[in-house]
């Protein structure tokens, strides 16, 4: 008897569910490759692909992409045929759905027949991600579909429509993960939404930094149980939002992590978050307005003063070095601070915010700082990681300073013309430390670079001499 044939068939269910977990079915594709999965299981043996096919879990996660896709009435013909099978073969179990479908589809090559049967299991959709341009009997189709969304606890959509359904999602008891995007759909969109706003635990909102904010507002003011919210803007954006300062504070009892772009940081004046421990701050490194750090710097200050909020996790990405700067310049905020995470994309400065952290910048709580950047960065920024406040270092003058345990690095691709020079393509070298010296010093004495190329995985440095590697 062969090793296969041995397997029982519940730990074979196990294994594949296991191998496929995230493995889609495309609806689309018609060549399925005969060395991945969830196809090259049925190629192992009669067996196998006898369990493969009659294993509902791994038929129930479905995408459908048709982006200026021209189908053909055959290849249509034999999408349809295939998603009915795949529906079958998924039993009554929960669904996972992604659906994108393009403006540019023309009418009679739009598969209109395999988004009516996707809809004809709303009532099992589990997990949804629908960016779509859909056309009137699309959005008909659609909207027949409200009231049975039972199961339906993830939604992220971008919708756009001649009339976009804004009260399908309305009844969704188990609804509790919502991303809703705006970018392109003109003022107002997000506000005509009606959704289960109370419920959610989790929102992202992606929004035009050029429209207005009552929209918005008026979204996050139904907000009850929210414990994670991300507004975010375009990247290219060059405007700074304006609101009423003096507007009434609405509170966000359940909110422990706050997303922010910068340009929408002005919006902290709404809240009131007792309960906040992360905050995450976006710049995009692209400001027009010299004074936006000091406008975010004083609403992250009115927002910590009027909730007596505690920010244990501070996150900077794709911010200036002068906003860095700013930023951590906010003693309400870096005073509770305990994991600091700069994710820095600019080819210079990151040395001279690690020399303040050491010597300037007030954070006494501070036990782990990560750091994403190039190589070049890593390098000059080097003297200063090693001269950290370790547990046993003699630079830890004063009992109130809490020990530096953990440094991440966790190196980015860069396209700096000086690494090219220095022989480093533009990828991420996978540096390791070496204690050459004595083992009971508490810091490494050298570096050394064992390969170019290849490896993403972050570097763990605990400046006691000890050295993990974890991935990113």
């Amino acid at each position: 008897m062969s090793f296969q044939a041995k397997i029982p068939t519940e730990t074979l269910c196990e294994i594949f569910h296991l191998l496929c977990d995230t493995q889609p079915i495309l609806l689309h594709v018609l060549e399925n490759g005969s060395d991945g999965f969830p196809w090259v299981i049925g190629q192992v043996c009669r067996r196998w692909r006898a369990v493969f096919l009659s294993h509902p879990p791994l038929w129930t996660i479905l995408s459908l992409q048709a982006w200026e896709c021209h189908f053909s009435p055959v290849y249509l013909a034999e999408m349809e045929r295939r998603t009915a099978v795949y529906l079958k073969r998924s039993g009554q179990l929960s669904l996972s759905i992604t659906a994108e479908l393009s403006e540019r589809a023309e009418p009679e090559h739009f598969p209109i027949t395999i988004w009516r049967m996707l809809l004809s299991c709303s009532n099992r959709w589990k997990w949804a991600s629908l960016d779509v341009h859909l056309t009137d009997s699309a959005t008909e189709d659609l909207l027949g579909c409200r009231g049975t969304f039972s199961r339906l606890e993830y939604l992220e959509t971008k919708i756009q429509s001649p009339e976009p359904p804004y009260h399908v999602f309305e009844i969704a008891p188990r609804l509790i993960n919502l991303h809703l995007s705006d970018r392109g759909f003109g003022p107002g969109y997000i506000g005509k939404w009606k959704f289960p706003w109370a419920q959610l635990t989790k929102l992202k909102l992606d929004t035009e930094v050029a429209q207005g904010t009552n929209q918005l507002r008026a979204a996050l003011l139904q907000l009850k149980n929210v414990e994670e919210l991300r507004l975010e803007t375009l990247p290219m954006s060059a405007f700074i939002v304006e609101i009423d300062k003096h507007s009434p504070v609405f509170r966000l009892a359940c909110l422990r992590r706050l997303d922010v772009s910068l340009d929408l940081a002005v919006t902290l004046y709404w809240f009131d978050t007792p309960l906040l421990e992360h905050l995450e701050l976006s710049g995009h490194l692209n400001f027009a307005h010299r004074s936006e750090p000091e406008i975010s710097k004083e609403a992250i200050a009115s927002l910590i003063y009027r909730s007596s909020c505690h920010i244990r996790r501070l996150t900077l990405e794709d911010c200036r070095i002068e906003v860095v700067r700013v930023m951590l310049g906010v003693r309400a905020l870096t005073a509770s601070v305990e994991e600091l995470f700069i994710d820095h994309r600019a080819s210079d400065g990151l040395s001279r915010v690690i020399r303040d952290i050491n010597e300037r910048i007030y954070l006494p709580k501070l036990h782990v700082l990560r750091l994403k950047c190039c190589f070049n960065e890593f390098m000059a920024a080097t003297p200063y990681l090693l001269e950290a406040r370790g547990e046993e270092l003699e630079l830890v003058t004063s009992h109130d300073i809490a020990p530096l345990r953990r440094v991440t690095i966790q190196f980015r691709s860069c396209r700096n013309p000086r690494c090219k020079d220095q022989g480093f393509a533009n990828d991420c070298p996978f540096i390791k430390f070496t204690n050459t010296g004595d083992r009971d010093r508490d810091q490494p004495d050298s570096i050394q670079i064992e390969h170019r190329l290849g490896s993403r995985k972050p570097l763990i440095y605990d400046l006691a001499g000890r050295i993990v590697y974890e991935e990113p």
